[in-house]
């Protein structure tokens, strides 16, 4: 116990994530398109489950193994990572939103001020560094500064409409500066190492989110140009990536395999938004199946993580993020 305690990864969080956007995504097509109910209240009991318990332990290793946690946050690829824990506050707001609204903007406001705080860490580590170099960068410097898109989801509904419009320009224009870079760095540098091989999925959440927080920001009730483009880009990066799934099914099980499950539920969400603002049936067809394999890829990745965790193997489930 101590050596997973203190080996526990802040990449974890990426599980939390996963489950917070299929329990969102489950949620929308409940509200759309009248999925059972019973399977929104399971994905999000398990959300939450799954959310204090790897949030616990990672305060406990705060606790106990402070030196650990200031390794992690030092390194040049796992200090990415720590922004999860800001969104997974963010999405558990606009999961509780309609429910809970107290709580939901407690949740809000914490998420936005940790998220922000981490967005400005990280991003002036970036501009004063002595020791990144091009190998570093991979999809997961997507995760400090892009996720601030998020922000606005529920910062709209809470009445702070010109916070929402700084965190969405902050994550915007990031996403087009860092997602240059990281096709730089995959076309004409060595290929990404196996492990980190699933995070290039996340090149595709984030215009699949932008075009839901822009919805949200301008109250469309049609969709216009804007949101027609981010959203059908992120439709081409989720076909150009599956066009290759075969590279991405034959390598082995790590961790950082949970990287195929938010981006993919952030496109189900946006279709289903699609779905809602056109009436056209073919997004629905198109969501029921996306939600169809998104439900196959998180029972397998349950079961592949607890699997690993109960064989102690740690190398799958533990050390997934190294440069």
């Amino acid at each position: 116990m101590r050596f997973f305690l203190q080996n526990f990864p802040i990449s974890f969080f990426s599980k939390v994530l996963g489950l917070l956007g299929f329990a969102l995504a489950a949620k929308k097509g409940i509200h759309v398109l009248g999925w059972p109910s019973w399977f929104g209240i399971l994905s999000q009991g398990l959300a939450f489950l799954v959310f204090f318990l790897v949030l616990s332990l990672y305060v406990m290793k705060g606790m106990f193994f402070s030196r650990n946690v200031f390794e992690e946050f030092a390194h040049p690829v796992k200090k990415n990572f720590f922004p999860l824990v800001s969104i997974c506050f963010l999405l558990s707001s606009v999961l509780i939103g309609m429910s809970h609204p107290l709580l939901s903007f407690y949740f809000w406001m914490f998420g936005t001020a940790l998220h922000l705080s981490f967005t400005f860490l990280v991003i002036s580590s970036w501009l004063y560094h002595p020791h990144f170099e091009i190998n570093h960068m991979n999809p997961s410097w997507f995760i400090p500064c892009v996720g601030t898109i998020l922000i606005p989801i529920m910062g709209v509904e809470f009445g702070y409409l010109e916070l929402s419009w700084f965190a969405f320009s902050v994550g915007f224009f990031s996403w087009l500066m860092l997602f240059t870079i990281v096709f730089y760095r995959l076309i004409f540098h060595h290929p990404l190492m196996e492990k980190l091989v699933p995070t290039t999925f996340i090149l595709m959440a984030p215009p699949a989110v932008a075009a839901m927080s822009y919805a949200k920001l301008t109250s469309l009730a049609e969709v216009d140009v804007v949101m027609r483009v981010l959203y059908y880009f992120s439709l081409f990066l989720l076909f150009l990536l599956v066009s290759h799934v075969r590279r991405f099914y034959c390598i082995r099980f790590y961790l950082s395999w949970w990287a195929y499950s938010f981006p993919l539920s952030a496109v189900i969400s946006a279709t289903l938004l699609m779905f809602e603002k056109t009436g056209k049936v073919e997004f629905a067809y198109f969501a029921d199946g996306l939600f169809g394999i998104l439900v196959c890829l998180i029972t397998w990745l349950l079961y592949r993580t607890t699997r690993g965790l109960l064989e102690k193997d740690f190398v799958s489930v533990l050390m997934v993020e190294e440069a």
